[in-house]
C-alpha cells in the first residue's frame, strides 16, 4: 500500500463525481470562500441570475415567460445599441473578450441571444464542482409542468463564463431566445457538422479582429460558406431568420419598457450566435427605421415557465478534449478545493475521536461483501497504537495519520475475495475516505441510512413465493420449513430466476450483496402480506393463503405451457408437506399487518356504500360471497361468516373499529386512519413531506428594511435596497463594505388557519379515492397540526358543509375524516364558500389557505334564491336532475371560479390538488381545477396514482 490510499486528491473527487456522488459541504464552503452563491441556489429558479443582478427587469422577464407583449409599440425602435458582437461558444477567455468588444459598465444591459432556462444551466455549472475539476454536464431543466430542456456544457464553454461575469460584476444579462427546437430536416446532421466547422473556423479568427466591424464580417463570413455549400438547408435557413426575428423583437420590447421606466441613460450590448450572424445585424436596422418592418417581422413573446435545475456529470470524449479549457475561475475554485482538502486531511483529532473512527473503520470492513476475513479487534487496537506514536512524533494526532495508520494496521489483517472487480487498495481508500474524512467516494457510501427497496406488488409477491418453494423443493427434505439463517439456502433462493425477476423492479440492481439479509427481508415481507408464517424463531412455513397463492401462481404457469402437470402436482405435494404455522391452530385466526391493513381499507370502502354511520356484518359478508361468486379473487376466511366475524372482533380489541348491535354492524375509529398511513404509505417519506409542508407560507414575514448588523444571514441581505444605496453614493465593487448593505426587519409568520375542502361527490366512491382522500385529509391535518396551526374541513357535494371548525386537535379531524361518505354532484363553488366563512368567522390575523382536493369537473351551482330555504338540498338536487349536463358543467365552472376570485380577494390562498386517475383524461376538468389554483394564487397539483394521494398532497403545500 502506497500513500496514494491515505491521502485524498482532486482526481479522487473527479472519479467520486462521476459516479454522482454529491460533496455538498466542498461546493458550499468553496463558494462561500469565493463570494458566491451556491449551486443549489442558482438551480432552483431560471429567474436567479436576473433577481440578483436586475431586479428592476425581472417584471420584463416575468412579461416574456406569460406571453405578454408590452403595452404599445413604437412605429419604430429607439434603443442604443451600444455594441453588436457574435460570440463564439467555445474557447475564448470570456473576461478578456467582453473587455476588448463590449466596454461594459454598470450601467450596460447586455442583452444575449439565448433562452432564460439556458442562462440559469449556465449559471448553475459555473457555481459547481464539476466545472473547477473540469467535468462535463448535462443540465436538465424542468418547468412547472414537468416540460424538460436539456443543455450540454463543457469546460471553458462561453455562456457558463459570461453568466458568472455578470454576477460577479452585477451586470444586467437579458435573455433574447427561446430552448432550442428541432428541426425536421433530412440534412440536419449535415448541416450540424458543417456548422460545427464553421465555429471552429471563427474562433481561430477572433484573434485576428481588431474591431467589432471585422469580428462580425468574420462570423458572417463562416455562416455564409455553410449555406454556399450548395446543399439543401432551407428548413435550417428558415429556423435562423425566425430565431433572429424572436431576439430582435424582444430588443423592440425592452425599448418600450426602459421608456416605460422613464430611463434614458440605459444603452445595451447585443450579444447574438454566430449563426445567427446574416439576420440579426439588417434586422435591428430595419426595426429602427421601417414601421412597417416592425409590422410585418415582430414575433410575439412565447410563452416559458419558471424550472429547477439538476445537473448530470459526463463522461469527456477524445473528440472534446481539446475544449478543456478552464477559465482563471476555475483555477481559483480547483485552489480552493484543494485547500479544503488539505485542511480536512490535516484536521486534529481527540483521543477519543481517534477511538471512535478506528472502532468505524473496522464495523464498516467486517460488513463490506468485498471483505472474506475482516480485522479484529487487535486491528483496532494496533491501529490506535499506531496513531498515538505518531502523535507523540507530532504532537498532535491528524486525520491523515489516522488514515496511515489505519492502512499499516488492518491491511495485512483483512482478507479480499480473490476477484477481478475488487481492487484491496480502491476498497480501503474508499472506507478510509467515508469514516475518517467523512468524505465518501461511493454513492452506496453516500447514503446515511441504507436504501431499501419499494414494497412489492401483489403479482411480484405471488413470483417470489413460487421461487423461494421451488428453491426449497430443490434444497430442503420434504416436510422442512425454509431456514431464515442458512447461507446455502439464502444464495439458493435469492439467486434463484423467478425471485430475481420479482425483485428487479424494487431494488435498484439484481445482484444482492448479502443474500441472508436479502432473504430475511423477503420472508419478512410475505410474513406482513399473510404468505408465510414462523414454526420456530429460524423457519418460516407457508400459511394457507400462502397455499393458495402459491396454487394459483402454478396453476397460471401451467396455462402458460411453464409447467408439466407432473412438475404442479409436485410442487403443491411439496408445500403442503411444510409443517403447520405456529399461530394457527383451531378457530384462532392472526391477521398479519399487511393483511390488517388490506381488510381496513376494504372496509372503508364498503362503508362509503352505505349511508349510516355504521356497516352491517351480514351485507359484509355477502358483499365478499357476491365478489367470489363473480369470479373475483376474495380470501376464504371472508366468505366464512364466523371467520369474518373474528376477524372484526380482532380488529374492536385493537380499537380499530367498534362493534354495535350485538357485534351486527360496525363503524371505524379514526385509529384505522393511522393505521392506513402507517401501513399504506410510505412512512419514511411521509414524515419528510410532513416537515416540509406549509414551510412556504411560515417563512419569516420581511417588511421594513433597517441597516446590516453583524450576524445577520444572506438570505435576509435587502439586494435591491443595498444596490440602490451602492449607486447613490456611486461606489465601485473595490469600495463596497458592510456598512453599504441593508437586511430586512425580520417579523415571526403569523399561525396559519387551514380549510381542507375535500370532494364527496358520487365519483369519489370509486377506484378507491376517497379512502385515498381521507388519509391525504389526515396527512395534512397531522402535518399542520404539529406546526401548531389550526385545521377545519369542509365536505362538498351538492352544497358545501363544515364537518370540523378549526381547531388545533388532531382527534376530531380523524374522527370526522373517518365519517366522509360519498354523495351525489359537485359543487366546488359552495365549497369554497363555506370554507372562506368559516375562515372569515375567525377575527384573527392569522393567514389563510384552503386546500381542494377533488376528482372532477364542477357540475351544480348555487341559486341565491335558494339559499337561505329549509329545502335547499333538496330543490339543489331536483335542480341538477331536471338540467343537462352540459348546463349543469357551465353553470357549476362558472360559479367555481367566481367563488374563487371572491375568496382570494380575502386574502385567502387556494391551492387545488386534482386527482387525474381514471380510464380516460378530462381536459376541461383539469384546466377549470388550474384556473382554481392560479386565481387562488396557489397550486395545481396533478395526482396520476390514486395511491399516491396522501402523499403528493403534502407535495402541494410543500
Amino acid at each position: 500500500m502506497n500513500d496514494s490510499v491515505c491521502r485524498l486528491t482532486l482526481d479522487d473527487l473527479r472519479q467520486a463525481l462521476l459516479q454522482k456522488v454529491r460533496f455538498r459541504d466542498i461546493e458550499q464552503t468553496v463558494v462561500r470562500q469565493a463570494r458566491l452563491p451556491s449551486a443549489e441556489q442558482a438551480a432552483a429558479s431560471s429567474l436567479f441570475l436576473a433577481q440578483r443582478t436586475a431586479p428592476e427587469y425581472t417584471a420584463l422577464l416575468t412579461r416574456w415567460m406569460a406571453g405578454s407583449t408590452p403595452t404599445r409599440l413604437r412605429r419604430t425602435v429607439n434603443l442604443e445599441v451600444s455594441a453588436l458582437v457574435p460570440f463564439p461558444l467555445w474557447g475564448v477567455a470570456v473576461p478578456e473578450f467582453i473587455k476588448r468588444f463590449l466596454k461594459p459598465s454598470k450601467k450596460n444591459i447586455i442583452a444575449l441571444d439565448g433562452a432564460l432556462s439556458e442562462i440559469g444551466a449556465a449559471l448553475c455549472y459555473s457555481l459547481s464542482l464539476y466545472y473547477c475539476l473540469q467535468i462535463p454536464v448535462n443540465v436538465v431543466a424542468t418547468d412547472i409542468n414537468g416540460t424538460e430542456t436539456q443543455y450540454r456544457f463543457y469546460p471553458g464553454d462561453f455562456l457558463p463564463e459570461l453568466a458568472l461575469y455578470c454576477l460577479r460584476h452585477s451586470i444586467p444579462l437579458l435573455p433574447l431566445n427561446t430552448p432550442p427546437r428541432l428541426v425536421v430536416s433530412a440534412m440536419q446532421f449535415v448541416y450540424n457538422q458543417l456548422m460545427h466547422k464553421a465555429q471552429a473556423d471563427f474562433i481561430q479568427e477572433i484573434p485576428a479582429a481588431r474591431t467589432r466591424t471585422e469580428l462580425q464580417a468574420a462570423a458572417a463570413a463562416q455562416v455564409q460558406k455553410v449555406f454556399a455549400t450548395g446543399l439543401q438547408f432551407t428548413l435550417e435557413r428558415e429556423d435562423l431568420i425566425t430565431q433572429s426575428c424572436y431576439c430582435v423583437s424582444r430588443l423592440g420590447d425592452l425599448a418600450e419598457f426602459v421608456s416605460e421606466q422613464g430611463s434614458r441613460s440605459v444603452s445595451v450590448a447585443v450579444l447574438y450566435k454566430m449563426a445567427n450572424s446574416l439576420d440579426v445585424p439588417d434586422l435591428i436596422q430595419a426595426f429602427r427605421k421601417s414601421a412597417s418592418g416592425i409590422a410585418e417581422l415582430y414575433q410575439q413573446p412565447e410563452p416559458q415557465h419558471d424550472g429547477t435545475f439538476t445537473l448530470t456529470p459526463l463522461a469527456v470524449p477524445p473528440e472534446t478534449e481539446t475544449r478543456l479549457t478552464p477559465s482563471a475561475h476555475a483555477e481559483k475554485m480547483r485552489l480552493l478545493v484543494e485547500r479544503y482538502l488539505t485542511s480536512r486531511m490535516e484536521e486534529h483529532l481527540t483521543l477519543e475521536h481517534v477511538d471512535h473512527l478506528a472502532a468505524r473503520v473496522a464495523e464498516v470492513l467486517r460488513s463490506h461483501p468485498a471483505v472474506q476475513r475482516p480485522p479484529g479487534v487487535r486491528g483496532t487496537l494496533a491501529v490506535r497504537e499506531i496513531a498515538q506514536a505518531f502523535g507523540l512524533m507530532k504532537k498532535a494526532i491528524t486525520r491523515a495519520d489516522l488514515a496511515r495508520a489505519a492502512v499499516l494496521g488492518l491491511t495485512h489483517r483483512t482478507r479480499f475475495r480473490d476477484t477481478d472487480d475488487h481492487d484491496p487498495a480502491a476498497i480501503l481508500k474508499s472506507v478510509i475516505s467515508s469514516v475518517i474524512y467523512a468524505l465518501p467516494l461511493d454513492t452506496r457510501e453516500q447514503e446515511a441510512l441504507p436504501s431499501r427497496r419499494r414494497a412489492l406488488t401483489a403479482d411480484e409477491a405471488a413470483q417470489a413465493l413460487q421461487g423461494l418453494t421451488d428453491a426449497a423443493l430443490r434444497t430442503l427434505a420434504p416436510g422442512e420449513a425454509m431456514p431464515v439463517d442458512d447461507p446455502a439456502f439464502a444464495a439458493e433462493a435469492m439467486n434463484h430466476p423467478l425471485v430475481q425477476q420479482a425483485l428487479q423492479d424494487a431494488y435498484n440492481q439484481r445482484v444482492f450483496d448479502n443474500p441472508q439479509e436479502a432473504l430475511k427481508d423477503l420472508l419478512q415481507e410475505l410474513e406482513d402480506r399473510g404468505h408465510v408464517e414462523l414454526t420456530d424463531e429460524r423457519h418460516r412455513t407457508l400459511t394457507p393463503q400462502g397455499t393458495s397463492t402459491l396454487k394459483d401462481r402454478l396453476e397460471q404457469a401451467l396455462a402458460r405451457g411453464e409447467l408439466t402437470p407432473e412438475q404442479l402436482a409436485e410442487a403443491l405435494k411439496h408445500a403442503r408437506s411444510m409443517p403447520a404455522p405456529q399461530g394457527l391452530t383451531g378457530d384462532k385466526l392472526r391477521l398479519s399487518p399487511q393483511a390488517e391493513a388490506e381488510l381496513l381499507a376494504e372496509l372503508m370502502d364498503y362503508q362509503h356504500q352505505d349511508r349510516s354511520s355504521s356497516s352491517s356484518l351480514e351485507d359484509l359478508y355477502v358483499h365478499y360471497a357476491v365478489h367470489e361468486h363473480k369470479g373475483m379473487k376474495v380470501l376464504s376466511d371472508k366468505v366464512d361468516y364466523e371467520k369474518l366475524k373474528i376477524m372484526l372482533h380482532q380488529l374492536e380489541k385493537k380499537g380499530l373499529l367498534a362493534l354495535s348491535g350485538d357485534g351486527k354492524r360496525y363503524h371505524l375509529s379514526h385509529r384505522a386512519l393511522t393505521k392506513l398511513l402507517d401501513t399504506l404509505i410510505q412512512r419514511e417519506k411521509g414524515q419528510i413531506l410532513e416537515q416540509r409542508a406549509f414551510k412556504k407560507e411560515h417563512e419569516i414575514d420581511k417588511t421594513d428594511v433597517r441597516r446590516y448588523r453583524r450576524g445577520d444571514v444572506f438570505r435576509d441581505i435587502s439586494i435591491r435596497h443595498s444596490m440602490r444605496r451602492i449607486l447613490r453614493k456611486g461606489k465601485s465593487c473595490e469600495d463596497i463594505n458592510y456598512t453599504d448593505l441593508r437586511s430586512f426587519e425580520k417579523k415571526p409568520a403569523h399561525q396559519l388557519d387551514i380549510a381542507v375542502c375535500v370532494d364527496i361527490s358520487e365519483s369519489m366512491k370509486h377506484s378507491g379515492k376517497l379512502r385515498y382522500a381521507k388519509l391525504a385529509v389526515a396527512e395534512l391535518a397531522r402535518a399542520a397540526i404539529e406546526k401548531n396551526d389550526r385545521v377545519g374541513i369542509v365536505a362538498f357535494s351538492n352544497l358545501g358543509e363544515v364537518v370540523v371548525p378549526l381547531t388545533d386537535k388532531i382527534t376530531p379531524l380523524m374522527q370526522a375524516a373517518m365519517t366522509l361518505r360519498a354523495q351525489q354532484y359537485t359543487n366546488i363553488g359552495n365549497g369554497l364558500r363555506c370554507a372562506r366563512r368559516m375562515l372569515l368567522k375567525e377575527k384573527n390575523s392569522n393567514s389563510r389557505y384552503i386546500i381542494v382536493i377533488t376528482d372532477g369537473q364542477p357540475n351544480a351551482a348555487l341559486s341565491d334564491e335558494f339559499e337561505d330555504t329549509a329545502s335547499y338540498h333538496a330543490r339543489v338536487a331536483a335542480f341538477s336532475r331536471q338540467t343537462s349536463m352540459e348546463t349543469k358543467r357551465a353553470l357549476g365552472a362558472r360559479h367555481a371560479l367566481v367563488e374563487a376570485g371572491l375568496t382570494r380577494r380575502q386574502h385567502i390562498k387556494i391551492s387545488v390538488v386534482y386527482i387525474a386517475a381514471g380510464d380516460k383524461e378530462d381536459e376541461e376538468s383539469e384546466r377549470i381545477a388550474r384556473e382554481i389554483a392560479r386565481i387562488g394564487n396557489g397550486r395545481f397539483h396533478k395526482v396520476t396514482a390514486v395511491e399516491r394521494l396522501p402523499l403528493e398532497a403534502l407535495e402541494a403545500v410543500g
